[in-house]
C-alpha cells in the first residue's frame, strides 16, 4: 500500500510545486465611505388601520357564543373587539363584564346552545337582537345592539340579565 501512495505522491509534488508559484494574494481592502446617519422626519404620516373583514351580526354573535360554549370567556369577548364601537369605555368595565359572565356560566352550568328570540330594527341602521343562552341550570338573556353607519355593522352595546320573569311581556306594562 505504501508503494502505491509514493508514486502518486511523487507525481503530484511537481504539479503542486508549479501551482504554488501561481497563487496570488487577496486584493487589498478598499476604504468604504463613512455611513452618514439619516435624520427621520419630525412627523411621520399615520398609517391607515388594517382592513378588517366585515362580519355580519350573525357571524359576530355565532363566534362569540361558540367561544362561550367552549368555556372561553376571555376569547369570546376578544372576538367582539374588532366590531365594538365603544372599545374605549375602559378596561375596568370590560373586565367587569368578563368576570360577571364567568360567574354566571359557573352558576348556571355549561352552555348547551343559544337561540335568537327577537330582532328589532329602527330604520336601516340600528338593530337589537335578543338571544337566549341555554345553560345547564338556567338561561341567560343577551341583548346585542348594532349600528351600521356605512358598510359594516358595529356592536354599540351589550346587556345581559337573568330576570326571567321580566322576559315575558305583561300587556298592562311596557316590556323592558
Amino acid at each position: 500500500m505504501i508503494r502505491r501512495v509514493l508514486p502518486i505522491f511523487a507525481l503530484l509534488c511537481p504539479l503542486a510545486a508549479t501551482q504554488a508559484g501561481k497563487i496570488e494574494s487577496a486584493p487589498a481592502e478598499t476604504a468604504t465611505a463613512p455611513v452618514v446617519a439619516k435624520k427621520l422626519p419630525d412627523k411621520l404620516d399615520k398609517l391607515p388601520p388594517p382592513e378588517l373583514p366585515k362580519r355580519t351580526p350573525d357571524e359576530i354573535i355565532a363566534t362569540f357564543f361558540e367561544s362561550l360554549k367552549a368555556d372561553r370567556v376571555d376569547a369570546a369577548y376578544d372576538t367582539l373587539k374588532a366590531e365594538f364601537a365603544m372599545a374605549d369605555r375602559g378596561d375596568e368595565e370590560a373586565r367587569g363584564m368578563r368576570t360577571q359572565t364567568q360567574k354566571a356560566l359557573d352558576a348556571y352550568g355549561p352552555v348547551h346552545g343559544y337561540e335568537l328570540v327577537r330582532e328589532e330594527k329602527l330604520g336601516t341602521h340600528l338593530m337589537r337582537r335578543t338571544y337566549l343562552l341555554v345553560g345547564d341550570v338556567l338561561p341567560l338573556r343577551w341583548k346585542f345592539y348594532f349600528y351600521q353607519p356605512s358598510d359594516r355593522w358595529l356592536l354599540i352595546d351589550l346587556r345581559i340579565d337573568d330576570a326571567i320573569a321580566d322576559w315575558f311581556e305583561d300587556p298592562a306594562k311596557p316590556a323592558k
